[in-house]
């Protein structure tokens, strides 16, 4: 029989002497080199060997994503009370410019209407002349993109083109 006994005083063959020396150097390791790798930045953030290191970690995670979700909510409330400001201050300036136009046409054409009533009333039109007239001084005529420049101003509110021409109408 052979023998299973080695040349070396601390094992008794070669397969046990490779695996002692094994384990001989992991025992000299301590815990915290045993968890360190190359990804030192995440063993920073998450420590095994302390579960209070852990819940600190993730009161840190939450107390983050608490305040950005804060800073969100404050960003997007301030982006709608600007844009909100914004729309506000733009159409107040819209009527302020449009009002004093938009009274004098509707005057102008208010003028017309009762005038076409007079006159069919007074049989001095018929019915087809009053019904043409009413069609045209419709408000969605009055205000067609056709009769303003490009900036939707009109110089002149009388010098509207179906104005003119109702005017003109009636003074004959």
């Amino acid at each position: 029989m052979a023998s299973t006994s080695c040349d070396k005083s601390d094992c008794i063959c070669g397969k046990q002497n490779t695996e002692s020396v094994k384990v001989e150097s992991l025992s000299n390791v301590s815990d915290d080199d045993l968890w360190a790798s190359s990804d030192n930045e995440q063993n920073d953030k998450l420590n095994f060997n302390n579960p209070d290191d852990d819940n600190q970690h993730l009161q840190n995670s939450n107390e983050n994503q608490d305040i950005t979700a804060i800073k969100r909510r404050h960003e997007n409330r301030g982006y709608y009370d600007g844009l909100t400001k914004g729309k506000d201050s733009g159409l107040q300036k819209g009527f302020d410019l449009g009002y004093p136009v938009g009274a004098q046409l509707g005057g102008l054409v208010g003028e017309l209407i009762a005038e076409t009533i007079w006159k069919f009333d007074s049989k001095q039109i018929d019915q087809d002349k009053r019904d043409e007239i009413l069609n045209d001084l419709r408000i969605d005529k009055i205000l067609s993109s056709d009769y303003f420049d490009s900036n939707l101003d009109i110089e002149n509110p009388s010098s509207h083109p179906l104005i003119q021409k109702w005017t003109t109408f009636f003074k004959k």
